[in-house]
């Protein structure tokens, strides 16, 4: 067994709270009765993306500023800029476009080409291919078994305003499947578009909202105007199909096929990995490993093929926290692992890897040596042991540095310095791990002789230090991440 084939995974069963965040597994009240202690392992995909869900002390731009210098916003802007009516402008834009409908109730103008085929012509291949696959195995596929994400803007004759823009209420592009409920105009806009196209649509009363409108917004008997960028879409899977199911349709599935389904997953997340997309390869395996625990199962036989199918996807899971550096999710799916197969080399050697990294040395070296036991002549074991053994001494040598530069001018005498040394440097680490961006220390809750020694060590952990004092004396000590 190679060392590169040790690794792990993340996310399943999840609890919210009040923040809005998210667990990723239960907790064991019996560990806290216990004193054993419990982790808590937040799912990172309820933390704000600053990339993508700026908030409101952090955005440069609000979304109107944002839209407005869209191409949304500026492509085809000219066509409009008339002095006439907005029933002439309607009428000026209708003669640059192009039909989509046979009575011409759609017409469209490309503003911005697409790249690769239109969603109509991407639903006719997948058909042809799946007619190529014996009868059984073939799944009826439409243009509703297809996910878009999409920007648009929205107006109606004789207003000059739009009446709804996508991008005054998110930035980020709105997610829908084609047999969501669309109005038939916009779905048939949509079908005629291809990936990152940008497209200026007028759509009459016949494919939207008809003789009545739609009150308050929409006129009775009003024309749209659509302008449409389709960011992206893609082929739903069976998985998905499956994830929308009612809990009763679910009990109907068997687990054979969830299991086969699953496996399909696993091995796209697979090639994802081997690509080196280790998110994109995480995200999949949790989406099969979510499915799988929830099976309904009916006898033995399908405990065992849902144990066996979970435990592959709980190490591949392991391996990509590994690659992704969240240890703490590496520790989850590996014991999910071990729970299945107490003895199974992967996830020992991934678990101990995840523990040296956590810097519990002990712990770390403890499960490499089972693995050692049950693999005596592993390589990469008989590595990580030295790896854990190295990385201690390591640390050590660092922390006494540390202790010395933090008590070098301090009055302790050696019997108070060494627990106050690890509770101070105890306290700075933490703070490095944790999400919090900044530390307030306070004089009444630490000496000054504590303060003036986080200070010390606090700037050579690269932290930024912002002492608060008044004529000489400490009144608190900020310590911000840079």
């Amino acid at each position: 067994m190679e060392q590169g084939d040790y690794a792990c995974s993340d996310d399943d069963n999840t609890i919210s709270n009040d923040l809005g965040l998210r667990l990723r597994s239960g907790i064991d009240l019996g560990d806290l009765r216990d004193g054993k202690g419990v982790e808590f392992n937040i799912d990172e995909e309820t933390l704000p993306k600053p990339d993508t869900q700026p908030d409101e002390t952090c955005s440069y731009f609000e979304h109107g500023e944002v839209y407005k210098n869209s191409e949304l916003h500026t492509l085809g802007e000219d066509d409009s800029s008339d002095e006439e009516s907005d029933q002439v402008s309607f009428e000026r834009l209708r003669q640059r476009m192009t039909p989509i409908t046979k009575d011409e109730g759609v017409v469209k103008r490309i503003l911005r080409p697409g790249m690769g085929p239109a969603i109509e012509d991407f639903v006719k291949a997948l058909q042809e291919k799946e007619m190529e696959k014996p009868e059984k195995e073939r799944r009826p596929l439409s243009e509703e078994d297809i996910q878009v994400a999409y920007h648009y803007s929205a107006s109606q004759e004789g207003e000059s305003e739009p009446y709804d823009v996508t991008y005054l209420r998110d930035q980020r592009p709105q997610k829908a499947f084609l047999n969501d409920e669309f109005f038939p105009g916009f779905k048939l806009a949509l079908c005629s578009m291809k990936e990152k196209e940008v497209a200026d649509f007028l759509i009459s009363p016949e494919y939207a909202f008809g003789k009545l409108g739609c009150a308050p917004r929409i006129k009775p008997n009003a024309t749209l105007r659509y302008k449409i960028e389709l960011v992206k879409y893609w082929a739903t899977t069976e998985l998905d199909t499956y994830a929308k199911m009612s809990r009763e349709e679910k009990r109907s599935v068997p687990v054979s096929k969830l299991v086969k389904l699953c496996s399909r997953q696993r091995e796209n997340a697979n090639k994802l990995y081997e690509n080196g997309d280790f998110k994109g390869a995480n995200h999949l395996y949790g989406k099969a490993i979510r499915i799988l625990e929830d099976a309904n199962l009916q006898d033995d036989k399908d405990e065992e093929d849902q144990r066996r199918s979970l435990l592959k996807l709980y190490l591949n899971r392991s391996i990509c926290a590994l690659k992704l550096s969240r240890w703490d999710q590496a520790i989850t799916f590996c014991n999910k692992a071990l729970d299945i197969e107490p003895r199974n080399a992967k996830a020992l050697y991934r678990k101990a890897k995840a523990k040296m990294e956590f810097g519990d040395f002990a712990e770390s070296k403890r499960i490499a040596q089972m693995a050692h036991k049950v693999y005596p002549n592993d390589q990469g074991i008989g590595k990580l042991l030295a790896d854990i053994d190295s990385r201690e001494a390591r640390e050590k040598k660092r922390e006494k540095l540390l202790c010395q530069k933090m008590f070098g001018n301090t009055e302790y005498t050696k019997a108070e310095r060494s627990p106050f040394s690890k509770e101070l440097l105890q306290i700075l680490r933490q703070f490095k791990e944790s999400v919090l961006q900044e530390l307030k220390l306070t004089a009444t809750t630490y000496t000054a002789a504590e303060l003036d020694a986080l200070c010390h060590v606090a700037a050579s952990m690269q932290l930024t230090v912002l002492p608060n004092k008044e004529r000489n004396e400490w009144i608190s000590l900020r310590l911000r991440k840079d």
